[in-house]
């Protein structure tokens, strides 16, 4: 009995030694209610092309249950600390999660705006699901999740999908995301004009056609990925009711409302509109001494719900040289629709030629007018389509690379070296250049402030062929040459990226211009502050620290027909101090002959497919590094470099 009783007091010793614990038993209940309230889209930009774009927006709400279980103790923590909705894109497979705190106003309103705090994807299928969430203390230093009662709430949401029209003379292909989900099935609505500040239900009451039921099996439908958004795909043309040179507006909306007995939110009654323009054909071909002007157009169509009829009642044929128009022939009634072409003169010089209709009501005169305009089309002549000579780019430069150039050299070296590496040909720099060069913006640099690549190229410059022009015979810049010019951090990107600057032109009134002293142009400047990588959609924004490759490339456009230069690859590297350098760039791998293997009919080549580069900050201070090399030899006294041996 003594034993016994030992036993339990030294039970109770031991149980009163260990530190005090608090043991909570309640588990987290989940909400009562959650909606999705509003699925909408905001209108933005393509960073790509400028075209309208929309970003989905998705608003949540819930409802908490009228009382939180309660713990063993009334100080336990038995109501939420955070709520943690989950959003998981079925249709891309991501998945990401957000902690709404107590504290803040969208904890307190129980309602979140998702996409302010994360970018939704356009044309998904969204599980969101939410779940209360509270802690319980351990001890001081500890706390767990308290674990959770049944399952979450859950909603389901489509958001609307990105569209893009691609328009023919008679057809259009529409182009829209794929939302991925096996029972999905879309609508495309479409009416002749533009609706863009219109409602969707207006369109729809005007609609000139409509395709219910649309599916991957519906004949006509493709699939296919994209690999510029990463994102597959689906496509339909459509011919029915289609003319040329007028404008349609089009709806396409997913049409799925419920997956697994569970409604689905999405954007029912206020779809994006998108809009297009169909072509008026026109072709030039020359025809001996002759250009003849082709075209085919309908004489009349119907348009509307009510299919009003509208017949041609006039064409004009004009012609677009040095920057002034004219009338090159004008058809009466439906003419032109039967006569199909025209023949001139051949031109000597650069010509554009448009094809310009008017059609109006049959059967009333209070209907406005239909005008169709075909695109302005080009002819060249032979001798004039020449190919954009490779754009010269001058070396990078920074104050501190500027400021060492000037304590190194005279006045008068200082300006050779200067309108020989930094500037691009032509340009001329002055004594005052010395004290402001940076800022004149006629060079390559960064703004450390913005952190924007500031580049300037060559302008390209062709020789005057029109013998009645005051500068036959020379060399003048060529104002009709597009530049698209790409950044990447990665060489081996450029190839597939999404260009920064894109059909790019530039004319004597822009801020883009180069001029010499006598105000003649001889260069471009543009300012980058995006770059392309391959594991991201889009461009992002430049940030210091970073090697950025740099291709611009010159072309003429003649129709179809494109003339592209070869392109030219720079290299730029710059920190947070705003020190720029140019690290050599490699083209092609370390490649060598194996000298013992080579006999009078064959050469046995070898190269590394992996190597380490050597790049020097500052190749002022490093002249070997100028250049690349496959070897670099360091003297181990000195430290000095050398691209030979040196003696051991």
């Amino acid at each position: 009995m003594k034993k016994i009783i030992a036993l339990i007091l030294t039970g109770v010793i031991l149980i009163s030694g260990l530190p005090a614990m608090k043991v909570s038993a309640n588990v987290q209940l989940g909400v009562q209610t959650f909606t999705a309230t509003e699925v909408y889209y905001v209108v933005g930009q393509s960073i790509i092309d400028g075209s309208s774009i929309i970003q989905p927006s998705i608003t949540v709400e819930w409802t908490d249950p009228i009382t939180w279980a309660e713990g063993m103790n009334p100080s336990d923590y038995h109501t939420p600390d955070y709520y943690l909705i989950k959003l998981v894109n079925k249709t891309t497979s991501k998945t990401q999660e957000l902690q709404i705190l107590k504290g803040t106003e969208e904890f307190v309103a129980k309602k979140v705006k998702l996409h302010e705090h994360t970018n939704l994807e356009t044309g998904s299928f969204y599980e969101i699901t939410i779940q209360p969430m509270h802690y319980h203390q351990i001890d001081v230093d500890t706390r767990v999740l308290a674990p959770s009662s049944g399952t979450p709430k859950k909603v389901y949401v489509i958001t609307d999908p990105l569209v893009e029209l691609q328009a023919d003379e008679n057809e259009i292909r529409v182009v829209w995301d794929n939302v991925g989900n096996d029972q999905m099935s879309y609508k495309i609505v479409y009416a002749l004009g533009d609706f863009t500040n219109r409602t969707a239900a207006e369109l729809v009451t005007n609609k000139t056609g409509e395709i219910t039921n649309v599916t991957t099996a519906t004949e006509g439908v493709t699939e296919f990925y994209d690999p510029l958004t990463k994102r597959a795909k689906l496509s339909y043309t459509i011919t029915q009711n289609v003319y040329p040179g007028q404008i349609y507006s089009f709806i396409v909306e997913p049409t799925l409302d419920y997956v697994d007995g569970n409604q689905i939110t999405r954007n029912r009654n206020f779809q994006y509109i998108n809009t297009c323009s169909t072509n008026v054909g026109l072709a030039v071909v020359e025809d001996g001494d002759y250009v003849r002007l082709q075209w085919q157009i309908p004489p009349s169509f119907k348009v509307g719900s009510d299919q009003a009829e509208y017949e041609l009642v006039e064409a004009q044929l004009v012609e677009y040289s040095e920057g002034l128009s004219r009338n090159i022939a004008i058809f009466k009634n439906s003419v032109a629709a039967s006569m199909e072409y025209y023949k001139i003169q051949k031109p000597v010089k650069e010509t554009e030629y448009q094809i310009k209709l008017r059609y109006e009501a049959v059967s009333s005169s209070s209907k406005p007018p239909i005008y169709a305009n075909s695109a302005k089309v080009p002819y060249v002549p032979e001798a004039m389509k020449i190919t954009p000579t490779q754009p010269y780019v001058p070396q990078p430069i920074s104050q501190k690379i500027l400021d060492q150039l000037k304590a190194a050299n005279t006045a008068a070296g200082l300006k050779l070296i200067m309108e020989k590496k930094y500037m691009v040909p032509g340009d001329y720099f002055s004594n005052s250049d010395i004290l402001n060069f940076i800022s004149t913006n006629r060079s390559f640099t960064v703004d450390k402030n913005t952190n924007t690549i500031k580049l300037v190229f060559e302008a390209f410059k062709k020789r005057e062929t029109d013998t009645n022009s005051p500068v036959y015979g020379q060399y003048t810049v060529d104002a009709n040459v597009y530049y698209d010019i790409y950044v990447s951090n990665n060489i081996n990107d450029l190839a597939g990226a999404i260009p920064v600057l894109k059909e790019q032109k530039f004319s004597q009134s822009t801020d883009n211009v180069i001029s010499d002293t006598g105000g003649n142009i001889i260069g471009y400047k543009v300012d980058l502050n995006k770059y392309f990588t391959a594991d991201s959609i889009g461009l992002k924004a430049i940030v210091p620290n970073q090697i950025y490759y740099i291709k611009v490339v010159a072309y003429k456009k003649w129709g179809d027909e494109v003339a592209k230069s070869v392109p030219t690859i720079v290299t730029i590297y710059f920190d947070y101090d705003g020190d720029i350098s140019s690290p050599p760039l490699i083209s092609t791998p370390p490649l060598k002959v194996v000298a013992d293997n080579t006999t009078d009919t064959s050469v046995q080549l070898k190269w590394a497919e992996n190597w380490y580069e050597i790049v020097a900050k500052d190749t002022t201070a490093f002249p070997v590094l100028d250049q690349w090399t496959n070897e670099i030899w360091v003297d181990k006294v000195t430290g000095d470099l050398s691209t030979t041996e040196l003696a051991s």
